[in-house]
């Protein structure tokens, strides 16, 4: 009696860890075999490939502008003027600047952030601007707006910069910002000009033009900065 009364207390105490392992695998099997909701692992598992495609995608476009940062990523030298040249054409200012500063002809040249004009001559010590008002200087240049409209900035008599071949069917609008557009070798994308004072149309033209101002007085500026390419 003895013995078997032990043999049951050993049982009773033994059993519930024995069963413990068969109640745990039950449950994590009918848990693996039940049907996958929506929101199960197996959802997870088959939205995976999915999500890792599109994080390949986000990394590369970040890798790109990342690149893309870094190439414009912009090397300044200061320079001011010391002279100006004037003829019938065009008007023409003398920096202090010239190669042996690594200057050289096409170079952007700025005033607080905005596109001044940019370099015809260049020597060792010195160097010749045209402003951007000045018939002389022509770049590629793009309009704020929402088809990014593009066109050819030129100046017109020292006085004005007008952008012409804007396509006819962009809305342009008085006020709207003017940029450069990056198209040209030695000028990069994003330096403001000014913005849109005037808009131009016939109908039945193909192309628009527009008169665009810069935000101060451009022949005042004196303390500039040339941006190396």
């Amino acid at each position: 009696l003895l013995r078997t009364t032990q043999w049951q207390w050993v049982q009773n105490y033994i059993r519930p860890i024995i069963e413990m392992p068969l109640g745990i695998g039950y449950v994590w099997g009918q848990q693996v075999s039940s049907p996958p909701s929506d929101s199960g692992p197996a959802a997870l598992e088959a939205s995976l490939p999915a999500q890792l495609l599109s994080l390949q995608q986000e990394n590369e476009q970040l890798r790109q502008e990342a690149g893309f940062k870094a190439r414009e990523e912009l090397v300044e030298v200061a320079a001011q003027v010391i002279g100006r040249r004037q003829d019938e054409l065009a008007t023409t200012y003398l920096l202090d600047r010239g190669t042996l500063s690594g200057l050289k002809p096409g170079l952007a040249v700025t005033s607080q952030g905005v596109l001044v004009g940019t370099l015809l001559r260049v020597g060792d010590k010195s160097s010749e601007m045209a402003l951007v008002n000045s018939p002389l200087n022509i770049i590629t240049a793009e309009v704020l707006n929402q088809a990014a409209s593009r066109g050819v900035a030129a100046g017109e008599f020292n006085l004005a910069t007008r952008l012409s071949f804007l396509p006819g069917a962009d809305e342009i609008t008085v006020g709207d910002s003017v940029i450069t557009s990056g198209l040209d070798e030695l000028v990069p994308r994003g330096l403001l000009l000014g913005q849109v004072a005037s808009v131009e149309f016939k109908e039945g033209d193909f192309f628009k033009s527009a008169v665009v101002v810069p935000p101060f007085d451009i022949v005042k500026a004196r303390f500039l900065k040339i941006i190396l390419r």
